[in-house]
């Protein structure tokens, strides 16, 4: 039962890093090719956008401090 549990944890792991790999690639290409992309016309859309902060300019120009406690606060919610 114990090695069940353990390998169903570890399915989580994967699938959280995997998620958050693909949400970072996604992120990389976007801010490489400026995406300005129609998925359905007049209606929804994608768009390049940069913040360099968080909602309402919160630590805006604390990128790195921003980054740290989003990446700590995330991965304690994915476990």
């Amino acid at each position: 039962m114990n090695s069940l549990k353990i390998w169903i944890k570890s399915r989580y792991a994967l699938i959280f890093f995997v998620i958050v790999f693909l949400d970072q690639l996604t992120k990389l290409l976007a801010a490489a090719y400026r995406v300005n992309v129609t998925i359905i016309p007049q209606f929804f859309y994608l768009s390049y956008s940069r913040n360099t902060g968080a909602a309402w300019s919160i630590f805006e120009g604390g990128m790195v401090y921003l980054a740290i406690v989003s990446f700590v606060v995330g991965t304690g919610l994915g476990f």
